[in-house]
């Protein structure tokens, strides 16, 4: 160093400016020597000032990336903002370097900042961005900005992936975003929005339909929040937008869902009620029945009156079916044996007019299930199908496996038909409710009662005039069967009476059901004696003793497994018979310490049962 430093200015003055300095500094001379290095370089270098000057560079960090630069600016120019890494330790350090040569000297300067911390910063805010991409594609969803004044929006590429349009090509105002939304939801758009702008705090909240340009549709959810000025005014709005038409969906399977559900109840109870009506009926034509002459007209009535009775039974039997409270005998079933022996009958319900193609799938597999009852939905379908095609047409059964989300084996009955409008689509599993001029309604909803029991599901793809699929999804198993609660079935003719007739007590709610059955058993010889509730039946029972219980299971207050417990426990060698309008055994066996016997039956029956269970022989 000479009186004048390197930069013409006094030597102390020149060393003390750039020893302030808080970056690192160094200058070279012409030949590349060590002229200058300011306390900040030689600390990151690890050594001392003293050491440095007049000495070439060393050939270790941070000196070792200088070399390069001298020589690229010494004859003049500038290098600006040249990165390098640093392993100082086990220390790694970014640097941007600056080389200026000097004018009028042949020095040339090195300016280092550390840029370690903002690269970290910026390689985290990067990594963040990127997450925060991912998992908005992942989502489908989008960010937005509405620059309130100038009605402009900014959207972001997920958005405009939702959209289905071309980056940088989605309507930049509020109106033309508008026009994509379908029609019957731009109100409410307009009146979240205009809410949320109006009414401090409040969130703009809403969900609407987006018509794409291609013609398809889906599901948005749209929120967002106000930013406004000092004086309160709304001056932008940022949000999200997500795809959450499958949301939608699953809401809407699920409100079907409860809707079926809760139709299925209330034909239950309808069914209960109706059965302990169809007792009384067919227990009087059969007590009359034995009262008047066979060949005569009355006989004649009676005869008509039981048959009613027997479709009215049928009928309770399909809407309990609906309800899934109808008792299946389940066993391990082959699809492909079971179709190949339905094919001839379901060939006669296609009729001539159409045309029945079936095809196989292999393997199949074994599905656990009452094999009568799949036949009984597979002529329903296919019969619903050839009415579905009144010039005629194609009807295909296709039986195969799926495995999504479990192995299942899929009926697929496909007609040719006029199709089935969304509005009739909504409702087509509902009791009672059908598109033909003639029909009960039944159909389907049996259909949906017995695939819904198995633990199966059915579905529907149908358009106007464009056929009709049902698809019927059952588990596939491959373990051994496990049999469902049998029906029982009964043996005809009645007990004789006894001199010493056992006593029994009779328990319903319903007058005429009790009073039919109170009737049936006294003409077989019983003693018996009738209750209207439990109450009734436990003040009897604590002053008489019986040998057998024979109660209704559904009352009020208390129910009929309750009331046997309690008489139980007064009368342990108690035996009891349990009667109801529902027949779903395997509910009631699991309360129940006696047999079951549904409603409606026939004195036979009835008598027979109570022989059984008198006699230790039921179960």
């Amino acid at each position: 160093m000479t009186d004048r430093g390197f930069l013409g200015m006094p030597a102390g003055c020149c060393e003390a400016l750039l020893n302030a300095a808080p970056q690192p500094i160094v200058g070279l001379d012409a030949e590349g020597r060590i002229c200058f290095c300011n306390d900040v370089a030689a600390r990151l270098g690890g050594v001392a000032v003293d050491a440095l000057l007049g000495q070439p560079l060393p050939d270790r960090e941070p000196f070792a990336h200088l070399g390069p630069l001298w020589r690229e600016v010494r004859g003049g120019g500038q290098v600006t903002g040249r990165p390098f890494s640093l392993q100082l330790g086990e220390r790694q350090v970014d640097i941007e370097c600056t080389a200026v040569a000097v004018p009028s000297t042949q020095v040339v300067l090195f300016f280092g900042r550390d840029v370690t911390a903002e690269r970290r910063v910026r390689a985290s805010d990067a990594a963040m961005r990127e997450r925060l991409q991912l998992a908005l594609g992942a989502a489908r969803m989008g960010i937005w900005e509405w620059d309130i004044a100038s009605d402009k929006v900014v959207w972001s590429p997920e958005a405009e992936a939702l959209f289905g349009v071309a980056p940088g090509t989605f309507p930049p105002d509020f109106p033309s975003f508008c026009e994509l939304v379908h029609p019957d939801d731009r109100q409410l758009l307009a009146t979240r929005a205009q809410r949320a702008l109006a009414q401090v705090g409040e969130r703009y909240e809403v969900s609407h339909r987006v018509c794409r340009r291609d013609g398809s549709q889906f599901w948005a959810h749209c929120t967002g929040l106000v930013m406004r000025n000092d004086q309160g005014q709304p001056v932008r709005m940022i949000g999200t937008i997500a795809d959450v038409t499958s949301v939608k969906d699953l809401e809407d399977q699920l409100r079907h869902a409860q809707k079926m559900e809760s139709i299925g109840r209330l034909a239950g109870g309808i069914a209960h009620d109706f059965n302990n009506l169809l007792t009384v009926v067919t227990g009087e034509a059969e007590l009359l029945g034995r009262q008047v002459e066979p060949a005569g007209a009355v006989a004649g009535s009676l005869r008509n009156l039981r048959e009613a009775a027997t479709r009215g039974r049928n009928l309770t039997r399909q809407l309990l079916t609906f309800a899934r409270r109808q008792d299946l005998e389940v066993s391990l079933v082959d699809p492909a044996s079971l179709v190949q022996r339905a094919e001839p009958l379901l060939r006669r319900l296609a009729g001539v007019d159409a045309e029945l193609v079936v095809r196989l799938g292999s393997p199949l597999g074994m599905i656990r299930v009452d094999g009568s009852q799949i036949e009984q939905v597979l002529m329903n379908l296919v019969l619903n199908a050839r009415e579905a095609m009144p010039r005629g047409g194609r009807i295909t059964l296709t039986v195969d496996t799926v495995d999504a989300p479990d192995p299942q084996v899929r009926f697929a009955v496909t007609d040719t038909g006029i199709g089935i409008p969304a509005a009739a689509r909504e409702r087509l599993f509902e009791p009672f409710f059908t598109t033909k001029a003639t029909g009960t309604g039944l159909g389907l909803s049996m259909v949906y009662g017995i695939v819904t029991q198995c633990g199966g599901r059915i579905v529907v793809d149908s358009a106007p005039g464009a056929g009709a699929t049902f698809v019927v999804l059952l588990p596939q198993v491959a373990a051994a069967p496990v049999t469902a609660s049998v029906p029982e079935t009964v043996a005809t003719g009645a007990p004789k009476a006894r001199a010493n007739a056992p006593r029994l007590l009779v328990v319903d709610d319903d007058d005429l059901a009790r009073d039919v059955a109170n009737r049936i058993l006294q003409r077989a010889g019983y003693d018996v004696q009738v209750a209207g509730s439990a109450d009734e039946a436990c003040r009897l029972a604590a002053d008489t003793p019986f040998e057998m219980l024979v109660t209704d299971v559904v009352m009020p207050a208390v129910d009929g497994f309750t009331l046997a417990e309690l008489m139980c426990q007064r009368q342990p060698r108690l035996k009891v018979l349990f009667l109801s309008g529902y027949s779903q055994r395997p509910v009631l066996a699991a309360g129940a310490r006696g047999p079951f016997l549904g409603k409606p039956y026939s004195p036979e029956a009835l008598t027979t049962r109570v022989a059984e269970v008198l006699a230790g022989k039921a179960v």
